[in-house]
């Protein structure tokens, strides 16, 4: 929540600064953090971040589930690659239920 304050602040800086450390201390623990990572990878969206973003939800989207779909197609529609989404999809390895929900989204919009 504080990153999402620093960040609503405009202080970018320091929101980059605290996810690069929650996510540090959650790798050092073995475990996954979904909001941690939610939050991050929305925020890198909006900052229009799409490489640091994509490469985050390719290595940490285990534990997410609900909501991945929509994010992934959020990062995709919002770096111009959309058309190529199908491609895109295979880097995630994503379970059936995630990638028949991505696809669902993505032939709605």
């Amino acid at each position: 929540e504080m990153c999402e304050a620093f960040a609503a602040a405009g202080r970018n800086d320091l929101a980059d600064e605290l996810y690069a450390l929650a996510l540090q201390q959650v790798q050092g623990t073995a475990t996954n953090y979904p909001k941690l990572i939610e939050s991050y990878a929305s925020y890198l969206i909006t900052q229009h971040r799409f490489e640091q973003a994509e490469t985050l939800l390719v290595k940490e989207n285990a534990g997410l589930t609900t909501g991945l779909a929509k994010m992934v197609l959020d990062l995709y529609r919002g770096w111009g690659r959309l058309g190529a989404l199908e491609k895109e999809l295979e880097k995630f390895h994503l379970p059936i239920g995630v990638l028949s929900e991505a696809r669902y989204l993505a032939a709605r919009k």
